[in-house]
Order: structure tokens, then sequence, then C-alpha cells
């Protein structure tokens, strides 16, 4: 997906899915299994979806010049 901004920047939004994950399935043959090994716990399973979007946007002008400061510390400048 391309987004642009009213001040003209773009942004690529990229976001992670798994499809046809029967998870209440997988849930349960994972319980059975700590279950069989006579884990006396509690046990939960959860499948987060944390850092499943990815927003990159174009750099700024301050960010363009961090970068190049950055460059000249590091001894990255290529002429």
């Amino acid at each position: 997906m391309v987004i642009v901004n009213a001040n003209n920047s773009l942004s690529f939004v990229l976001e992670r899915c798994v499809t046809n994950w029967d998870t209440s399935y997988l849930e349960g043959r994972l319980l059975s299994l700590v279950s069989s090994t006579g884990y006396p716990g509690r046990v939960t399973v959860t499948f987060p979806l944390t850092h499943s979007k990815v927003v990159i946007r174009n750099p700024d002008k301050v960010n363009k010049f961090f970068s190049s400061v950055t460059k000249v510390f590091t001894g990255m400048l290529v002429a």
C-alpha cells in the first residue's frame, strides 16, 4: 500500500499476515502435548501479532542531514 501525505511524502506500509492457520487446533495440540508430559502447572497458549506492520517513509531533510553527518564521522563518506 502506498500512502501520499499532504506534504507530498511517500510512505509504504508492509503488513505481515499469516493465513490459513487454525489457531484453535494448534492451541489444542500444544496443550495436549504439554499435558502428556505430566506438567502440573497452568499453561496458556497465545499467538501475538506484535511488529506485524512496518511503515517505510521517505526521509525528510532533517534525516538526510543527520545521515550525512553520521557518514562523515564513521568514515563512510563516498566521493
